[in-house]
């Protein structure tokens, strides 16, 4: 039997997918690479304001020859974020990212 997940793999990063400029993780130079974006609230913070935010991207294992590190660089619509954590998730076939304002 086919493993749902694994067909619905290339649907939903059609679906979601929108494309940046990531430069490292083995690649010649930057690069056009289409990610899974995502910008959601961070976790619980105690006090008042609570505006932190949690951004990460999902990116195909295909789309890069190495494992992305610190140093790597991406550009989404003119501005530069950096890796801050690399979570490597075989399961689905894709790294994701946690990133910072570079």
């Amino acid at each position: 039997m086919t493993d749902p997940w694994e067909a619905a793999q290339p649907i939903i990063r059609k679906a979601f997918g929108e494309a940046v400029t990531y430069a490292g993780a083995g690649l010649v130079g930057p690069t056009t690479i289409s990610v899974i974006w995502s910008n959601v609230a961070a976790g619980d913070f105690l006090g008042p304001g609570n505006t932190a935010r949690q951004i990460s991207c999902e990116i195909d294992k295909a789309l890069l020859p190495a494992r992305p590190a610190k140093a790597d660089r991406i550009t989404r619509s003119g501005t530069d974020w950096k890796p801050i954590e690399v979570v490597d998730r075989d399961d689905v076939g894709a790294w994701v990212l946690m990133l910072e304002r570079a």
